[in-house]
């Protein structure tokens, strides 16, 4: 959490902002913005979470939730499509084990309430915002996130939570029922000895339980969000490259720079690139070349002979090798089989082939 100067004596300290990061999550930024986000809501002064769940297609808005409910006057089954009543049963704790909750819904329409609240929230978070950047300007050592960051980043949030107010608004209120003031009631099953249950006429159960949300766009207005995406992709592959260019032509290519098809070329180009290195056990410390008499004779001699195939070069020093080990062997044998044929008797059999042991192995 601190990070202390070494290059200073002073003990300046650095709160480290990201460790707050992980505390929310996309999916929780996602359920934030489907569970019936207000005007009043779009203008805390408190940055998104999860900027990439803003840039992804908008077809999560026509998946149900992962609720079902039960209607016994109707005898079926559905999913709850009202992404708002999930996140209240799931933040009211209402499915709890041991639990069963009760609700009507009144004839005369109220507005969702903790208006009051929500504008409290509002702002305090004004307030928290403008703490927080004369604290950056009065102890800029304090954090490494300055006074523009919290500006640009709180502002551009206000800005796309507004667009999406804008474009996101619930979806009609369903028609064509029939007996639409009967009365109805559904219910959802919890894990453990728990349930929910709503009750109220067939046309407010029928707007609670399957009105969700809708992406209010055009067909113009699609194709100019495609564009607008595909123009996002292109300028971010367009831009990787060209800054890998930018930083390539800093430096002056040397005219050695080639192809190389095998590993031992690699390990040639490198070896002659570094020939003027008075140790040639470099290549040992580094590991570059496998440890053998036929990679120590390769390296020095593709020294002498620059322009020598690095591949046909070893494979000849390796043949060159097999077949002086293969000879040697041969010798060996064979003056162990003289010996042993030309002695008569065990005494002189014994000191010959001793010598014959002593001078092979010299």
């Amino acid at each position: 959490m601190a990070a202390i100067d070494s290059n200073d004596n002073s003990k300046d300290w650095v709160f480290d902002v990201s460790a707050l990061m992980v505390l929310i999550s996309e999916s929780e930024e996602l359920q934030y913005r489907l569970s019936g986000r207000n005007l009043l809501q779009a203008f805390c002064a408190a940055p998104v979470s999860g900027i990439q769940t803003y840039l992804k297609s908008y077809d999560v808005l026509l998946q149900p939730s992962s609720y079902t409910y039960f209607s016994p006057y109707g005898g079926k089954s559905a999913p709850l499509r009202n992404l708002a009543l999930e996140n209240a049963i799931k933040r009211g704790r209402l499915l709890e084990d041991g639990k069963c909750t009760f609700f009507r819904i009144p004839h005369l329409r109220r507005k969702m309430g903790r208006e009051s609240l929500k504008l409290i929230w509002t702002a305090f978070t004004w307030v928290c915002m403008g703490g927080l950047i004369v604290m950056s300007f009065m102890a800029p050592k304090a954090t490494w996130i300055g006074p523009t960051n919290c500006l640009v980043y709180t502002s551009w949030s206000i800005v796309l939570r507004i667009v999406e107010f804008v474009m996101i608004k619930p979806s009609r209120e369903p028609g064509g029922i029939t007996r639409p003031d009967d009365p109805d009631a559904v219910y959802i099953l919890g894990r453990d000895n728990s349930a929910v249950v709503l009750s109220g006429s067939r046309k407010d159960i029928k707007a609670w339980t399957t009105r969700g949300f809708i992406y209010n766009q055009n067909a113009k207005s699609k194709r100019a969000t495609l564009l607008w995406q595909m123009f996002t992709k292109a300028n971010t592959l367009l831009g990787l490259w060209l800054n890998g260019r930018s930083c390539l032509d800093a430096l002056e290519e040397l005219p050695g720079s080639k192809q190389v098809k095998t590993r031992t070329a690699t390990y040639a180009s490198l070896i002659l690139f570094f020939k003027d290195v008075e140790d040639r056990n470099w290549t040992d410390k580094a590991g570059l070349l496998p440890q053998s008499d036929v990679w120590t004779e390769w390296r020095d001699r593709i020294i002498r002979e620059p322009n020598a195939d690095p591949k046909a070069l070893y494979n000849e020093i390796n043949e060159a090798h097999h077949h002086g080990a293969f000879h040697k062997k041969g010798s060996i044998g064979s003056a162990t089989t003289m010996v042993d044929s030309k002695t008569q008797n065990g005494e002189k059999a014994t000191v010959c082939h001793q010598e014959t042991t002593a001078y092979i192995t010299r």
